[in-house]
Protein backbone atom coordinates (compact mmCIF):
# COMPACT_ATOMS: atom_id res chain seq x y z
CA UNK A 1 0.00 0.00 0.00
CA UNK A 2 1.47 3.38 -0.93
CA UNK A 3 2.25 5.62 2.03
CA UNK A 4 0.38 8.53 0.44
CA UNK A 5 -3.00 6.77 0.34
CA UNK A 6 -5.60 6.80 3.03
CA UNK A 7 -7.61 3.68 3.72
CA UNK A 8 -10.15 2.59 6.33
CA UNK A 9 -7.38 2.77 8.95
CA UNK A 10 -6.31 6.30 8.01
CA UNK A 11 -3.05 7.48 6.51
CA UNK A 12 -0.13 5.09 7.17
CA UNK A 13 2.26 8.06 7.45
CA UNK A 14 0.28 9.46 10.36
CA UNK A 15 0.33 6.07 12.09
CA UNK A 16 4.08 5.64 11.62
CA UNK A 17 4.68 9.18 12.90
CA UNK A 18 2.47 8.58 15.93
CA UNK A 19 4.11 5.28 16.85
CA UNK A 20 7.75 6.24 16.22
CA UNK A 21 7.77 9.97 16.85
CA UNK A 22 9.46 10.46 13.46
CA UNK A 23 8.38 13.11 11.00
CA UNK A 24 7.23 10.51 8.46
CA UNK A 25 5.45 11.79 5.37
CA UNK A 26 4.68 10.37 1.91
CA UNK A 27 8.06 11.54 0.56
CA UNK A 28 9.83 9.60 3.30
CA UNK A 29 7.57 6.64 2.54
CA UNK A 30 8.67 6.74 -1.08
CA UNK A 31 12.34 6.83 -0.04
CA UNK A 32 11.79 3.82 2.26
CA UNK A 33 10.05 1.88 -0.54
CA UNK A 34 12.85 2.62 -3.00
CA UNK A 35 15.51 1.54 -0.49
CA UNK A 36 13.65 -1.71 0.17
CA UNK A 37 13.28 -2.44 -3.56
CA UNK A 38 16.97 -1.71 -4.17
CA UNK A 39 18.03 -3.92 -1.25
CA UNK A 40 15.89 -6.77 -2.61
CA UNK A 41 17.41 -6.26 -6.07
CA UNK A 42 20.96 -6.31 -4.64
CA UNK A 43 20.16 -9.48 -2.70
CA UNK A 44 18.79 -11.15 -5.83
CA UNK A 45 21.88 -10.23 -7.84
CA UNK A 46 24.15 -11.51 -5.04
CA UNK A 47 22.12 -14.74 -5.02
CA UNK A 48 22.54 -15.21 -8.77
CA UNK A 49 19.08 -14.00 -9.74
CA UNK A 50 19.95 -11.61 -12.54
CA UNK A 51 17.89 -9.76 -15.10
CA UNK A 52 17.45 -12.91 -17.18
CA UNK A 53 15.30 -14.36 -14.37
CA UNK A 54 13.57 -11.09 -13.51
CA UNK A 55 10.23 -11.97 -15.05
CA UNK A 56 6.70 -12.29 -13.70
CA UNK A 57 5.09 -15.66 -13.24
CA UNK A 58 3.50 -17.12 -16.35
CA UNK A 59 0.16 -16.64 -14.57
CA UNK A 60 0.58 -12.88 -14.86
CA UNK A 61 1.30 -13.00 -18.56
CA UNK A 62 -1.25 -15.56 -19.69
CA UNK A 63 -3.81 -14.46 -22.26
CA UNK A 64 -7.20 -13.78 -20.62
CA UNK A 65 -10.04 -15.95 -21.91
CA UNK A 66 -12.78 -13.47 -21.02
CA UNK A 67 -13.40 -9.91 -19.89
CA UNK A 68 -12.25 -6.64 -21.43
CA UNK A 69 -8.71 -7.95 -22.00
CA UNK A 70 -9.87 -11.16 -23.66
CA UNK A 71 -7.33 -12.43 -26.18
CA UNK A 72 -4.78 -9.68 -25.45
CA UNK A 73 -1.27 -10.98 -24.93
CA UNK A 74 1.24 -8.80 -23.05
CA UNK A 75 4.14 -11.24 -23.45
CA UNK A 76 5.52 -9.49 -26.56
CA UNK A 77 5.78 -6.32 -24.46
CA UNK A 78 7.40 -7.75 -21.32
CA UNK A 79 11.02 -7.17 -22.37
CA UNK A 80 10.37 -3.50 -23.20
CA UNK A 81 8.38 -3.07 -19.98
CA UNK A 82 11.32 -4.50 -18.01
CA UNK A 83 13.74 -2.14 -19.76
CA UNK A 84 11.54 0.84 -18.89
CA UNK A 85 11.27 -0.32 -15.26
CA UNK A 86 15.05 -0.80 -14.99
CA UNK A 87 15.62 2.68 -16.43
CA UNK A 88 13.12 4.22 -14.02
CA UNK A 89 14.84 2.49 -11.10
CA UNK A 90 18.30 3.55 -12.29
CA UNK A 91 19.40 -0.05 -12.86
CA UNK A 92 20.29 0.37 -16.54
Amino acid sequence: MPFSHTNEHGNPCSAISAVTGWAFDSDEGLRVRLRAINIMRAYNIESGIGGNLDRPSIRYSSVPKDGSAQGKDIRPHLERMLQIYYNMMGWN
